[in-house]
């Protein structure tokens, strides 16, 4: 554990603690941020590259996300609309091109 967690750990007290972060993109992300003793993680991109991300890292903990760039077909079948794919092409490496 790194000495971010252990701060993170030790100054949690009484208090719930969410970590946001759009660098939580791998299973073993998640199992480091919640071994810190955070009491749950906001998923960012990683939820937009996989609709079940939860689901994927709770059956695998060692689950990876595809690799950026990503089709467009690809954010299709995970349920984003042409509207949103369009924005997310402001996102650099996100969406080839």
């Amino acid at each position: 554990m790194s000495d971010e967690w252990r701060e993170i750990k030790s100054t949690k007290g009484n208090f719930r603690i969410n970590f946001p972060n759009f660098e939580i993109k791998e299973g073993k992300d998640v199992q480091n941020v919640l071994a810190a003793g955070v009491d749950f993680v906001t998923i960012g991109r990683s939820a937009i590259l996989h609709h079940n991300f939860p689901e994927l890292v709770t059956q695998n903990p060692d689950f990876e996300p595809i690799a950026n760039p990503v089709s467009k077909a690809h954010l299709a079948k995970e349920g984003l609309g042409e509207a949103f794919i369009t924005y997310m092409k402001r996102w650099q490496g996100f969406v080839e091109e």
